[in-house]
């Protein structure tokens, strides 16, 4: 039972830090907000902070992997991962987390997304044994996170006109 409060009390703690960077984004330049900033802001303390990160960008990958992880237990539970079922929920995900998104592109994160993308996909391209399936390469890999940036980027920069079904539409018939 008290592993439970604790996991819970942890995970708080993790979403109102996750909150207060993101709004702190939304307000400053990414490079000079302080630890203190975001302790004071998410209502921790440094120690709590301290204990679960070590960086701000970690605050960030923690909460893609969270999201992503979410995601695809979901999917594993069900029928295996499907790519083009994939790549349209992380057409959703970009557009209910715009902001987030906008601001780690003006803060230089884009490498961030891009990392979180190619390891996302190794995940989703592997057999039962972590190997990566016989049609796909590290170099395969490589192509599909760029192109996959590079359209995200676009679509945003774009104000993401497109639907979520479109966007991901159009990055399928090129996959194939």
């Amino acid at each position: 039972m008290e592993y439970q409060k604790s996991n819970f009390r942890n995970k708080l703690t993790r979403e109102s830090i996750f909150t207060a960077l993101s709004q702190l984004m939304g307000k400053e330049d990414y490079s000079i907000i302080s630890i203190t900033q975001i302790t004071k802001k998410a209502g921790v303390s440094r120690m709590a902070y301290y204990r679960n990160y070590d960086c701000k960008e970690k605050i960030i990958t923690d909460y893609f992997d969270y999201k992503f992880n979410k995601y695809l237990n979901k999917e594993v539970s069900s029928k295996g991962v499907n790519v083009n079922k994939f790549l349209f929920h992380c057409f959703i995900f970009f557009r209910n987390n715009e902001l987030l998104i906008k601001n780690m592109m003006k803060a230089n994160l884009k490498d961030v997304i891009r990392e979180k993308f190619s390891q996302y996909l190794k995940l989703i391209y592997q057999d039962k044994d972590n190997n990566l399936l016989p049609n796909v390469s590290n170099y395969s890999i490589c192509y599909i996170t760029g192109g996959l940036f590079e359209v995200l980027i676009a679509w945003i920069n774009n104000e993401m006109l497109e639907s979520d079904e479109k966007i991901s539409e159009i990055v399928c018939n090129f996959m194939e």
